[in-house]
């Protein structure tokens, strides 16, 4: 989708944001004056465009026909970070279709509208999903760490890059039309942003707040007890999973509207990830009260009450995948497990770590991406990989002879992985 013709700050686009903190703190103050004129064209297109996980139709060219395409346009594939889609994954022969180099910089990739986004380092990027080619860049904040996913919908592009601002790009052609001070002008964001019909809701370090979609504009704030890993959003509310230690909480639910805390959890003794919201229920993992085994659990969205609480081998360190009465989560260890959404029973359990050839360090794995049966995965020894949903047993395996932390983003065939400074399209040939 392409809205030039609408765009309000066309040619105003700031590209000195990396300056001192008084010039991002002026940025941001500039953005919030230049609301008024952004609202009236974004709105529309929010409304319009939505934001939806699997098959998604754009327009082909001038006569509007439609052109079926698939989408992960967010961490997790959905505002809820479910990490599953109706989409298609690669076959069993797979290979590097292509690659971009994403000049010193890591991040969690997305697809959406046949196009590849991610934000790395100083610098946001779209490419072409079929050949890579790169259609656009706008820089932003130094950034340091792996960079949070960006949020695609209806042809808005929004990001926490990590450098302290959230921002709205043109996402077919990367102007932007606004950006927003979330810390004063430095960051270190885990949490993607999360669009639930009007309210954009991100958080950067300790903090989280509402904005306007459409101009960015602050709505509220709240200060939590700690840093913020990740953000999802359903049914008017947004939770938050928290950086917990001892027996404060892990898990914030606030009123994605007007900020208002609903409850809180601290099932999670130590450690904690980004949670999952499912058909009323809200998942996520972390470390049990020794910080020596992990621990999953599933709240009630409502009222935060816990459901069930199941103790694994080894700390959890990524969000889980829910689909289909299936949780599917990462251990630090190198495992990767099945449970029932039920009761929490493990049906499975399968490791990466081979340890004939891992010189006793079992690898780091991303969280997990399930797509048509199949869970994709990446690990800090740098491969991606896909493993049958029904029992963990890998079906093809890429060596990517570096880190990959990111987690996958699935669509129409291909696996998109980031793996150090470089992006690889894996697909069968």
């Amino acid at each position: 989708m392409v809205f030039i013709d609408t765009v309000a700050l066309a040619g105003m686009e700031d590209r000195s944001i990396r300056g001192s903190l008084s010039r991002r703190t002026l940025v941001g103050s500039v953005a919030v004056g230049l609301a008024a004129g952004t609202a009236g064209c974004l709105r529309p297109l929010l409304e319009e465009g939505g934001q939806t996980a699997g098959n998604e139709t754009t327009e082909d060219g001038a006569n509007g026909a439609g052109t079926e395409t698939e989408a992960w346009p967010a961490f997790g594939a959905d505002r809820g970070g479910s990490g599953a889609a109706d989409v298609t994954p690669p076959g069993d022969d797979v290979s590097d279709v292509w690659t971009a180099d994403l000049n010193g910089g890591r991040g969690n990739p997305v697809v959406a509208d046949g196009t590849v986004y991610c934000a790395a380092r100083s610098t946001v990027r779209a490419f072409e999903a079929d050949s890579g080619e790169e259609t656009w860049s706008s820089e932003v904040g130094l950034t340091g760490g792996l960079s949070p996913a960006l949020t695609v919908a209806g042809g808005v592009a929004f990001a926490t890059p990590g450098d302290g601002f959230l921002y709205a790009f043109d996402a077919g052609d990367g102007e932007r039309f606004w950006s927003e001070s979330l810390t004063g002008g430095s960051g270190s964001s885990f949490a993607s942003p999360r669009l639930l019909d009007d309210v954009l809701v991100a958080a950067d370090d300790d903090r989280v707040s509402g904005h306007d979609a459409s101009s960015g504009e602050q709505r509220w704030s709240k200060e939590l007890p700690n840093t913020v890993l990740g953000t999802v959003v359903d049914d008017g509310t947004a939770y938050l999973g928290i950086l917990a230690a001892g027996a404060e909480p892990s898990v914030y639910a606030f009123d994605a509207e007007s900020g208002e805390r609903r409850w809180t959890y601290d099932g999670v003794r130590n450690g904690s990830n980004e949670p999952t919201v499912v058909d009323g229920t809200v998942y996520g993992g972390g470390a049990g009260d020794t910080g020596t085994e992990g621990y999953v659990y599933a709240v009630d969205a409502e009222s935060g009450a816990e459901r069930w609480g199941t103790e694994l081998e080894s700390p959890i360190v990524t969000s889980p995948a829910v689909t289909d009465g299936s949780l599917y989560v990462t251990d630090e260890d190198g495992g990767f497990y099945e449970l029932g959404t039920e009761r929490g029973d493990v049906r499975w359990r399968e490791s990466v770590w081979d340890e004939s050839d891992r010189d006793g360090n079992p690898p780091k794995i991303s969280a997990p991406a399930v797509a048509d049966g199949r869970i994709h995965l990446g690990t800090l020894d740098g491969r991606a990989l896909a493993a049958d949903a029904s029992d963990g047993s890998v079906t093809w395996s890429f060596s990517a002879a570096t880190e990959i932390r990111a987690s996958p983003a699935v669509a129409d065939g291909r696996a998109y992985i980031v793996a150090a400074e470089t992006l690889y399209a894996l697909g069968t040939a």
